[in-house]
C-alpha cells in the first residue's frame, strides 16, 4: 500500500474518530549520520546523556 491516506480497518469506526495507520505510514524518520562529524556529535550526545546523572550525583554529594 503506497498511498498516504490512512486506512480505516475497524468496522463501525464513526466519522471523526482517530484514523488507523499502517506500520509503514506511522514510522518516523531515520537518523542520517553520513559524515564523521555528525557521527561523533551523535555518539557524544549519547555518552553525555549517560554520564550526566553520574556527574550531577558527584557534585550533589
Amino acid at each position: 500500500m503506497t498511498d498516504q491516506q490512512p486506512r480505516n480497518t475497524q468496522a463501525g469506526n464513526p466519522q471523526g474518530a482517530s484514523p488507523v495507520y499502517s506500520a509503514e505510514q506511522a514510522r518516523g524518520g531515520r537518523i542520517v549520520l553520513n559524515t564523521p562529524a555528525r557521527r561523533w556529535i551523535f555518539i557524544g550526545g549519547l555518552v553525555g546523556i549517560v554520564l550526566l546523572p553520574f556527574i550531577l550525583l558527584a557534585f550533589a554529594g
